[in-house]
């Protein structure tokens, strides 16, 4: 007997294990693509669920009426309507002091400004602005639902926001 013995895999053994493991990859890409797509929306949702809490949290502690609105630089407030389904890249929020639903510099205090980064569309079915009262609730045609959606439209969340200024959140296609 050869004291000599050899060890190892076949390459028959080799190929078939590499076959495996590239079925198993195949299987799991698409998954991961889905699963950092449902992540980037749930972020997308989660930094607009803190403005709007933010927002309302400071339009009680100041006892003055607080706007969010729809911008493109962080400077003004981009449209003036009520109703509609605009896209938005990026808020504006700011102390409101006329009510009148437009950043006025002279007048106004800027808060916070947050733009949207990634893929995939915040839609707002109430137009350009939603503001919050003095005492925590919207004004009359500030209730409505923020779409944060995938680029493909089909999966994303809703979030609903009440006359009371109460934020729900709510999956859509997940």
């Amino acid at each position: 007997m050869s004291a000599f013995r050899m060890r190892g895999y076949t390459l028959l053994e080799l190929m078939v294990t590499l076959l495996l493991l590239a079925i198993l990859l195949l299987q799991g890409v698409p998954a991961f693509s889905d699963m950092s797509e449902k992540m980037r929306q749930e972020t997308r949702a989660l930094d607009l669920v803190s403005l709007l809490s933010y927002a309302r949290i400071q339009a009680v502690t100041h006892r003055q009426s607080v706007t969010l609105c729809r911008t493109l630089n962080g400077l003004e407030c981009v449209g003036h309507e009520i109703n509609g389904g605009s896209e938005w890249f990026g808020v504006l929020v700011f102390i409101d002091t006329h009510q009148s639903r437009q950043y006025d510099p002279l007048n106004d205090e800027v808060l916070r400004v947050h733009f949207f980064s990634g893929n995939g569309q915040v839609l707002w079915n109430r137009g350009d602005s939603l503001t919050y009262q003095a005492d925590g609730t919207v004004t009359g045609y500030s209730n409505g639902t923020f779409r944060v959606r995938s680029v493909n439209q089909d999966k994303g969340y809703n979030l609903v926001i009440s006359l009371a200024g109460r934020v729900r959140r709510e999956s859509v296609g997940y």
